[in-house]
């Protein structure tokens, strides 16, 4: 099998699940943030993450199917959200791309914006080592781009993604970009970003993000609870 081929296996596994459910964290540029997905098919969703060097609160967005909903923890206030594309796209950059990389493997169809990339944009992949992560075997894939390269550890026995590493570069545009992005979804937080990029030199516009997905679980019940918001 071809690396583009467990790719392609990789997404048909999640967009044909019919619940998903993980766990897991993420450490990069801000710090380490630790996060938990739910879903179930077609668009039960749910995303829960903190910020951990923070000792923040919970940040949670979600839809029960009909609405969606985000809960913000530096205001706490609950707030509809137009569809799931913007509350997702709201989450991307303050859960450092989490939000974005497995719900975009399970509802395909979605139009996250704010520069998202989803995982089968990055093709071609080609084969590194298979590795044993987390216990798992693993089949080890890397896309390499101008500016972009990711690795992604993706278990033999059923396909899910455990771990997934990214080195960037970042160009001036695509911070101005993102800063316009964030102007709009969360001023309060675009303030805080435009003030960290002024103060960074050339060298570090370079970053690495590692998150490492656990108790992933294809299939299995959810609470419908969850996606209530309730908790």
């Amino acid at each position: 099998m071809h690396a583009d081929g467990v790719i392609q296996n990789m997404v048909l596994k999640y967009g044909n699940c019919q619940t998903y459910q993980d766990s897991g964290r993420v450490e990069g540029g801000q710090g380490i943030t630790t996060f938990k997905t739910y879903f179930v098919r077609p668009n039960k969703f749910r995303f829960d993450w903190i910020y951990e060097d923070l000792g923040s609160k919970r940040n949670s967005i979600w839809s029960d199917g009909l609405k969606v909903f985000s809960r913000h923890s530096f205001n706490n206030e609950l707030e509809e959200e137009s569809n799931l594309n913007v509350a997702i796209a709201g989450a991307t950059g303050v859960s450092q791309g989490t939000a974005h990389t497995v719900s975009t493997l399970l509802m395909p169809d979605l139009e996250v914006s704010l520069n998202s990339r989803t995982l089968l944009k990055l093709c071609p992949y080609e084969f590194r080592e298979s590795e044993i992560e987390s216990n798992d075997s693993c089949f080890r894939v890397r896309s390499t781009e101008a500016n972009n390269q990711a690795d992604l550890w993706i278990r033999m026995s059923d396909y899910a993604l455990v771990k997934y590493l990214e080195e960037t570069t970042l160009t001036q545009e695509d911070e101005e970009n993102t800063l316009a992005a964030l102007s709009e979804m969360n001023p309060a937080l675009w303030e805080d970003m435009r003030q960290y990029l002024s103060t960074r030199s050339d060298e570090a516009c370079h970053s690495v993000t590692n998150s490492q997905y656990q108790h992933v679980l294809f299939d299995a019940s959810i609470d419908e609870k969850i996606f209530a918001g309730l908790d």
